[in-house]
């Protein structure tokens, strides 16, 4: 995962071989396509779109995560309280 400090088209999700910019509405398996000259984002297959929502879904939670781990720190809150939170990501 990679992100920007606020959320927006800087941010993106790699798993495995894919990278979702969803700013930008960019799709793209890095290992067949490794410059990323391919946008397949806007490809109609099912099973893509599926995984493409899964991903925005999945990164829209995390940014969520982020911004409550933020607003913990900022706070004061110790900063070993906001780990557990984590947990729920280890699945994928």
């Amino acid at each position: 995962m990679t992100h920007a400090y606020t959320p927006g088209v800087n941010s993106a999700i790699r798993k495995g071989n894919v990278k979702l910019v969803p700013g930008t509405k960019s799709f793209y398996n890095t290992e067949w396509d490794p410059e990323e000259k391919n946008n397949r984002f806007f490809e109609e297959d099912e099973q893509r779109q599926k995984y493409i929502s899964y991903l925005e879904k999945y990164m829209a939670d995390w940014m969520a995560h982020i911004d409550a781990r933020e607003a913990a720190t900022k706070r004061g809150v110790d900063q070993e309280n906001c780990y557990p939170q984590f947990e729920r990501f280890n699945w994928l």
